[in-house]
C-alpha cells in the first residue's frame, strides 16, 4: 500500500554478529495464505499479540525447527560454558556459542547432533592475533613458538635467529656470536660477543670473532671498521670499539695494544695521545719540544743553555763538595753536622719516592704531582727539558749512566790538576788523596739509591698486551732492540761500579777500627761511610746501601706485578726499620726518632699503593699473607713450646747455662770477671793525678757520644744501686729495682756463693748453718756504727 514504508536494513557481518538471528531467519517458512489469516484475525477484531499466540500454540510443529540448537556454534565461535565463562569442548557441557578469542580459532566438529565449532589454541609456530578467526597463522620471521598455546609468538632472544616463518624454535648464531636486539632474522645478524672483535671484512655473511687483547674495550658487535673509524664520543659511543684510558696502538695496527704509564693515553681512537706526545706509549715529545704542563710544549733557548751548560755546574760542584766534606770522626754531633745529616736523610728520602714512582699506581692527582718531582732525584728528567737537548731514550739513558762513571774519572783529573795550581798550593788547598776518595764516595753513597735505581733500568722490562716488552723508566724503549742492548751494557756497567763501591766500603768498614787506633790518615778517606754514626755503630751505612739496592730489586723480578713490587719494598723497608730500631745508629737521638718515623710514613705509603695497585698479583698477595700469618703463627707457638721446654729441663736436669745464652741471645759477661775489671778500673782511676783527671773529664765531655754517655751513665747507677756502692738517695730514686742483696733473707743469701764459672752453687749443710747463726746476730744489733741499716752489707 502507498501508505506503508518499507525499510530494508542489513548489516554485513551480521552471520557473525548474530548466527543466531541468521539461523532463524533462514529456516523460517511463512506461506501467504497464514499470513492472510492473520491479517483476517486481526480485522475480526484479535490484536496483534492474540493472533500471533494463536498461531503459535496451532503450528508448533512448523516454528520448532526454526529455532536454532544453541551448541550449533557458527563458523568463528566456539562452545562455550556461560556458567563457568569459560570455552568447552564439549556438548553437553555447553549453553551456548561465543566468538573465540585471540590465540585459538574456530575448528569444526561433526557429531550426532550435527556440524558445530570449538575454539582451539593455536599449534606450536602459529599465533592468531584476532579474535572470531577459523585458521592460526604462522609466527612471522624473527619469532618462533615451541608449544602449543594461545600465546603470541615470542621473539627470538639475543644471540639467536629466525630466518623461516612458523618456526617452533630459533636458530642459534655461531659459537662466539650474539644478536645485538631481539628477533633477528637472518644470520648475518650474528656479531661478535662483547670481548672479542670481528676481522672479516664488511661483505662476508660470517663473522670472524677473535678475542680482543687488554686495553681495548669491545662491546658487543666489535668489528674492525668500527674500531678504526668509529665515532668515540657520540651518543651511541660505548657502543663503538676503542682503546681503554692508559693504553695506545696505532691506526695500521689497532690490536696492537701498548700499555702507557702516564696519563699521557687517553684512549679512545686508535693512534690518540695527550697534548701532542709521540710514541707506542705516548712518552716522548718531538724534536725541539719537552713535556710541560699537560702538553708538548717548544724549548726555551734557556733551558738548552741550561743542559748544556749542566757538566759544568756539576764539576763546579764536585770542586765545592771537596772543600765542604767533612773528614774528622767526632763521636759527639755538633748542630752543623746534625743539620747535615738531616739534609742526607731526606735526600734518601726522596730517592725512595722516586724509586717508588716506578710503580705503575693510579694514585690520586694531588699525589701525582709529588711523585713526578721525586722523579728527579732517580734521574727522569724528561719532564724537564732534558729532550731539548736530546728526544732520544738512548741518550738520555747514556747521560744519566755516564754521570755516575763520569765522577770517579772526573774528581782524580781535578786533583791532579789542583797540585799545579801555585794559589792553591800556597794556601795549602790542593786536593790529598784520602780527602779525595772521601769525596768521590761521599757523592756515590748520597746517590747510591739512584746509582742503583739507573743501573737496574735496562732490566726494568714491563709487558704489553701485544707481547712486547717496554723500559719501565724509559716506555718508549722496546726491550731487545739494538738501542736496548747498549742500555743494558751501560747498565751493567753502573751495576759494576756501585758493586765494587759496596765491597770498597764493606772492606772499609772492617778495617775502620784498627784505623781509628793506627792509621788516622786513612780513616778521612772513609768518613763518608762512619761520620753520620755512633762509634759503636760506624758500619750501619752497609745497611743503608743494601736497602738502596735491594728496594729497586721487586721491579727487576717481577716488572709486570705492581703488588709484587711493593710488597718487596715493604719488606726491605721493615728489616730496614727493625735494624734500625735495635742498633739506634745515628749519633743524635733526634736523628734516630726521625729516621724511624720518616720509615714508618713510607711504609704507610706502601700499605696506601698496595690498596690502589690492580689485581694482577692478588692470588701472589692472598698466598704470600697465608704463609705470613701461619708462620708467624709457628713462631710464636715454636718460642713458648721451647720456653716450656727450657723451663722443664732446668727443673728435671739443674741446668742454668743453656737458657741464659738462649735468653740473651749470647754468652753473657761472667760476674767474676765484670767485678775483677771494675776492681782494676778503680785502682786506675785512684792512682791519677789532678792533672790526668781533667784529661779525662775533657775526653768525656767532647769525645763521648750522646748514647756511650747514656750507656755509661746507665752502668753506673746500675753499680750505685744494685750493687748499692753509693748511699745517695738521688741516685737511689733514679731506677727501679728487685729484691736486692741486701733485702735477701740471711739463710736464702747463704744458700747461694759465687762459683769460678759465675753460676750459684749449693753449699754444705753444715756452713750455711754456722754463718746463719752469725747473722741472725748481725741482724740484731750489727756491729758498731752500722746498726743494721743498708749499706753495711
Amino acid at each position: 500500500m502507498e501508505a506503508v514504508h518499507l525499510t530494508k536494513l542489513i548489516s554485513h557481518d551480521l552471520e557473525f554478529m548474530a548466527p543466531g538471528v541468521v539461523h532463524f531467519l533462514r529456516q523460517s517458512q511463512i506461506y501467504l495464505s497464514e499470513v492472510n489469516d492473520l491479517m483476517r484475525a486481526r480485522k475480526a477484531g484479535h490484536s496483534i499479540h492474540e493472533a500471533a499466540c494463536e498461531w503459535l500454540r496451532s503450528h508448533e510443529t512448523r516454528w520448532r525447527p526454526w529455532i536454532p540448537d544453541p551448541t550449533a556454534c557458527a563458523r568463528g565461535y566456539g562452545l562455550h560454558d556461560e556458567y563457568l565463562g569459560e570455552f568447552t569442548s564439549s556438548r553437553p557441557n555447553a549453553t551456548g556459542c561465543k566468538a573465540c578469542l585471540p590465540g585459538t580459532y574456530s575448528d569444526s566438529f561433526q557429531d550426532d547432533q550435527g556440524r558445530s565449532y570449538v575454539c582451539t589454541p593455536c599449534p606450536a609456530g602459529t599465533e592468531q592475533p584476532a579474535a572470531g578467526e577459523v585458521v592460526c597463522k604462522n609466527c612471522p620471521v624473527g619469532t618462533f613458538k615451541a608449544v602449543q598455546s594461545s600465546d603470541q609468538c615470542t621473539p627470538c632472544p639475543k644471540g639467536f635467529y629466525q630466518n623461516h616463518t612458523g618456526a617452533q624454535t630459533c636458530k642459534e648464531c655461531p659459537q662466539g656470536t650474539t644478536t645485538l636486539l631481539l628477533g633477528a632474522k637472518r644470520g648475518s645478524e650474528c656479531v661478535c660477543r662483547a670481548g672479542s672483535i670481528d676481522l672479516s671484512s664488511a661483505e662476508s655473511e660470517v663473522a670472524h670473532c677473535a678475542a680482543c687483547p687488554d686495553g681495548l674495550t669491545c662491546p658487543d658487535g666489535s668489528t674492525m671498521n668500527l674500531l678504526q673509524s668509529g665515532d668515540q664520543t657520540g651518543s651511541k659511543a660505548d657502543q663503538v670499539p676503542g682503546i681503554a684510558a692508559g693504553f695506545f696502538s696505532w691506526p695500521a695496527e689497532p690490536l696492537k695494544v701498548f700499555k702507557c704509564r702516564t696519563a699521557r693515553c687517553p684512549g679512545g681512537s686508535p693512534g690518540t695521545c695527550q697534548g701532542g706526545a709521540l710514541g707506542p706509549t705516548c712518552a716522548a715529545c718531538s724534536d725541539g719540544e719537552y713535556w710541560e704542563n699537560g702538553q708538548c710544549s717548544v724549548c726555551q733557548v734557556s733551558l738548552k743553555a741550561f743542559w748544556y751548560c749542566l757538566p759544568i755546574l756539576v764539576i763546579a760542584l764536585l770542586v765545592a763538595a771537596y772543600y765542604m766534606v767533612e773528614t774528622h770522626y767526632l763521636a759527639l754531633p755538633s748542630l752543623a753536622e746534625c743539620s747535615r745529616m738531616g739534609f742526607e736523610m731526606m735526600l734518601n728520602f726522596v730517592q725512595n719516592i722516586g724509586v717508588l714512582s716506578l710503580v705503575i699506581v693510579p694514585w690520586p692527582e694531588g699525589l701525582k704531582e709529588l711523585f713526578e718531582f721525586s722523579e728527579v732525584f732517580v734521574l727522569s728528567l724528561q719532564s724537564y727539558g732534558l729532550n731539548c737537548t736530546s728526544s732520544s731514550d738512548l741518550n738520555q739513558y747514556l747521560v744519566a749512566a755516564g754521570l755516575f762513571l763520569s765522577f770517579a774519572a772526573v774528581a782524580p783529573c781535578l786533583g791532579y790538576l789542583s797540585q799545579w795550581v801555585p794559589c792553591l798550593r800556597r794556601r795549602d788547598l790542593s786536593w790529598s788523596f784520602y780527602r779525595t776518595i772521601c769525596t768521590i764516595g761521599k757523592i756515590y753513597q748520597s746517590l747510591f739509591v739512584t746509582m742503583c735505581s739507573i743501573g737496574l733500568s735496562p732490566f726494568m722490562c714491563y709487558l704489553h698486551p701485544n707481547g712486547l716488552h717496554s723500559m719501565l723508566k724509559y716506555p718508549n724503549m722496546l726491550c731487545g732492540s739494538i738501542e736496548h742492548g747498549i742500555m743494558r751494557m751501560a747498565g751493567v756497567a753502573v751495576l759494576t761500579l756501585s758493586a765494587s763501591h759496596f765491597v770498597l766500603c764493606c772492606w772499609a768498614c772492617y778495617q775502620a777500627p784498627s784505623w781509628s787506633r793506627k792509621r788516622p790518615d786513612r780513616l778521612t778517606s772513609v768518613g763518608f761511610l762512619i761520620l753520620n754514626f755512633r762509634p759503636s755503630s760506624w758500619w750501619y751505612s752497609l745497611i743503608i746501601l743494601l736497602r738502596g739496592l735491594f728496594i729497586s730489586v721487586g721491579q727487576v723480578i717481577a716488572p709486570d706485578a705492581q703488588g709484587v713490587q711493593l710488597l718487596v719494598m715493604s719488606l726491605i723497608m721493615i728489616v730496614s726499620l727493625s735494624l734500625q730500631l735495635y742498633v739506634l745508629p745515628w749519633k743524635a737521638p733526634l736523628l734516630n726518632l726521625v729516621d724511624a718515623v720518616s720509615t714508618v710514613l713510607f711504609l704507610t705509603l706502601l700499605a696506601v699503593a698496595l690498596h690502589l695497585s690492580p689485581v694482577d698479583s692478588q692470588s701472589f698477595l692472598d698466598a704470600f699473607g697465608s704463609i705470613i700469618f701461619f708462620f708467624s703463627l709457628a713462631l710464636i707457638t715454636s718460642l713458648g713450646c721451647l720456653m716450656m721446654g727450657m723451663l722443664a729441663l732446668q727443673r728435671c736436669c739443674r741446668t742454668e747455662g743453656s737458657h741464659i745464652r738462649l735468653l740473651n741471645l749470647g754468652t753473657p759477661f761472667r760476674p767474676a770477671d765484670l767485678l775483677m775489671l771494675l776492681d782494676s778500673m778503680c785502682a786506675n782511676l785512684m792512682r791519677k793525678h789532678e792533672v790526668e783527671r781533667q784529661t779525662l773529664l775533657r775526653k768525656m765531655s767532647s769525645g763521648l757520644s750522646l748514647y756511650d754517655i747514656h750507656a755509661v751513665e746507665s752502668a753506673l747507677k746500675v753499680l750505685c744501686v744494685d750493687f748499692e756502692l753509693l748511699a745517695d738517695e738521688s741516685v737511689r730514686e733514679s731506677r727501679i729495682v728487685g729484691e736486692r742483696i741486701s733485702r735477701m733473707k740471711r739463710r736464702t743469701l747463704l744458700l747461694h756463693s759465687l762459683s769460678e764459672d759465675g753460676f750459684l752453687r749449693l753449699q754444705t749443710v753444715e756452713r750455711l748453718t754456722a754463718e746463719s747463726d752469725l747473722d741472725r746476730s748481725q741482724d740484731e744489733g750489727g756491729p758498731e756504727g752500722c746498726g743494721g741499716t743498708e749499706g753495711c752489707f
